[in-house]
């Protein structure tokens, strides 16, 4: 019952915390590659999106979602699938979704219970090919990345959006 209320306040934070650091936080790769990041931190948990901030047309997005344990003890976190499921969601300047990672996927309703050290670090890795859900290749341009980690919460964890332009080859 305890973690309910955990997960209900991370997901609480996650719908209307502010991040850490958005756009602003631009790093530089190691081959020097301009990179988004967006985190959401609470006393325990960072959940952070790194996207690349500048894309060539039909190359690519590859995307990193991290959730670490920020805090000195254990916690256990209940996700979701067999392999744990997150969702990618790209949006147009307009809001509109365009694409997103799970669309049309199953999604097995396991409870996976993952327990996180403190320090411990949980890594997924994707990549959007530039093209929306129906398949269509999309127009240079700005877009929106967020991503969302599914628990047993009634809403999932939630980074902040990241920018990324999409330039012409």
């Amino acid at each position: 019952m305890r973690w309910l209320a955990f997960v209900s306040f991370v997901a609480m934070v996650a719908g209307c915390g502010s991040p850490r650091s958005n756009n602003e936080a631009e790093n530089l790769t190691s081959d020097s590659t301009p990179t988004a990041v967006a985190s959401l931190r609470s006393d325990s948990l960072r959940l952070e999106l790194r996207a690349p901030a500048e894309v060539r047309q039909r190359e690519p997005v590859r995307v990193t979602l991290l959730l670490r344990n920020e805090s000195a003890k254990p916690i256990e976190l209940h996700l979701l699938g067999r392999t744990i499921a997150w969702d990618l969601v790209v949006s147009d300047t307009t809001g509109r979704v365009v694409w997103r990672r799970l669309e049309g996927a199953a999604v097995p309703a396991i409870l996976r219970l993952e327990p996180l050290a403190p320090g411990q670090e949980l890594t997924f890795t994707g990549e959007w090919d530039q093209r929306t859900s129906s398949g269509q290749p999309v127009e240079p341009g700005e877009y929106s990345l967020h991503a969302t980690l599914p628990t047993d919460a009634p809403e999932p964890l939630r980074t902040p959006t990241v920018k990324l332009r999409i330039v012409r080859q």
